[in-house]
């Protein structure tokens, strides 16, 4: 924790070279000790962080968090559509150094009012309802795109003064980097951004929004206005005869380059003629 102090912006322009670089090794060679692990750090001067939600179509307001005594600021998407959060990220090592891993995690707003009325407001990555993990962008200057399995994708590129190694670490460079997730939601719901963590080596920095100064991020999920529509016609058969379906589908806006249309038929009811 000490050593974490001896970098920040007010040092960072005053500390003699030789010194700073002294220091620096030190604190890598604690943040490499496995009992540093066992350990929740928190919030470090020498790396400043600070979330930012990229304006998204519908917009955003502000609300007060009653229970946390902050502002929270709601960015609007629909369910489809994405939405880009990033993370910059102020250095004041005089060298680069490559971490392990840059999350995001996101809860439900439920979850995290009982985080902070219960668990003394510390996020635990079990807590979260999604985990976005930021991973700079392969050599050819691709996405890494990456599927969480539930149709929602998660995908992240490098940071503007990032970058990464064969080890596939991501190196944070003296000054500015900005590291961005892209979430694409598909179902309704309100969100906290709550905790960034940084993992480097065996220590783990986690940034809670709460600990800040800055509001609270959170982004609501509205349901979305479906783009395309199928018309079925008619939608009751006779059985034994053979009958002609009508089947309408309308794509709106979008291009469609392909699909399958499979029809399935409940059972029919019988229907016995009286006497």
């Amino acid at each position: 924790n000490t050593l974490t102090r001896c970098f920040n912006r007010r040092l960072s322009a005053v500390a003699p070279a030789r010194t700073a670089d002294l220091l620096q090794r030190d604190l890598e060679a604690v943040a490499g000790e496995r009992a540093v692990s066992e350990y929740r750090l928190g919030i470090s001067p020498f790396l400043e962080t600070e979330l930012m939600v990229e304006p998204t179509p519908q917009g955003k307001s502000s609300h007060p968090l009653g229970y946390l005594r902050k502002k929270l600021v709601r960015h609007y998407v629909s369910v489809g559509e994405t939405v880009t959060v990033a993370l910059a990220v102020v250095s004041h090592l005089p060298r680069p150094i490559q971490v392990d891993t840059v999350r995001l995690f996101l809860l439900t707003q439920e979850r995290y009012e009982s985080v902070h009325l219960n668990s003394r407001g510390l996020v635990k990555e079990e807590d979260a309802f999604r985990v976005l993990t930021a991973e700079v962008a392969d050599r050819d200057g691709k996405k890494d795109n990456k599927d969480s399995g539930d149709g929602t994708e998660v995908a992240t590129t490098k940071g503007a003064t990032g970058g990464d190694n064969d080890d596939g670490l991501i190196t944070i460079n003296p000054g500015d980097n900005v590291f961005k997730f892209r979430w694409t939601p598909m179902t309704v719901g309100q969100y906290a951004l709550a905790t960034s963590e940084i993992r480097w080596r065996m220590a783990s920095f986690h940034y809670d929004a709460a600990a800040l100064r800055r509001p609270i991020l959170g982004v609501d999920v509205l349901p979305s206005e479906p783009t395309q529509t199928i018309e079925l016609n008619p939608l009751f058969l006779i059985p034994g005869h053979v009958q002609t379906v009508r089947l309408v589908f309308h794509s709106g806006s979008d291009v469609v380059q392909g699909g399958n249309v499979e029809l399935a038929c409940s059972e029919g009811l019988r229907v016995i003629p009286p006497g």
